[in-house]
């Protein structure tokens, strides 16, 4: 699989107004968002996702599939630690459903990522290794013969230190 999914950070978003469509400001509240890395076949891309996104997916996800545990709503504080071992939770719960064949369609559009570049190679890709050698049978495998190559390296090891002068 070439679908690499990651939460390396997550990011503090300042509380900030915001017009409604009716005109009036709505004063949000800080809150925290996760920053998803996401790499399918070399190509990269980032996002931000708010934890309640992650809920909403949970949902989704659990109607058709057994989930992990999933990171509670509720922190005691929000220390580095506490938003650490949550950052780490939701990678885990993703990564968990990243490594089923196929990934659920659900994540696919969660993370932004169209089904056909899982199934696609790129056009223009080839192989990064090139085959060196190759045997019908295993060389170690097949009996010795009586017409094997000379051992030279014994052979001047032998003659340089027994050779008579």
């Amino acid at each position: 699989m070439f679908l690499r999914v990651f939460i390396p950070r997550y990011n503090l978003v300042e509380s900030s107004k915001v017009e409604t469509s009716r005109g009036t400001l709505v004063q949000h509240k800080p809150y925290y968002v996760y920053q998803i890395e996401v790499s399918i076949y070399g190509t990269y891309s980032r996002l931000d996702k708010r934890y309640s996104q992650f809920l909403s997916l949970h949902q989704e996800l659990r109607h058709s599939y057994r989930t992990p545990e999933f990171p509670p709503k509720k922190l005691r504080n929000t220390s580095h630690k506490v938003l650490e071992q949550r950052r780490s939770g939701l990678e885990n719960y993703i990564q968990y459903f990243v490594r089923m064949n196929p990934v659920p369609q659900v994540l696919l559009n969660f993370l932004d990522v169209p089904r056909e570049k899982l199934t696609s190679t790129l056009p223009d890709e080839k192989p990064s290794h090139q085959q060196v050698a190759g045997f019908l049978k295993d060389p170690f495998l097949i009996p010795s013969s009586g017409d094997r190559l000379p051992d030279i390296v014994s052979e001047a090891t032998m003659e340089f230190f027994y050779q008579e002068s």
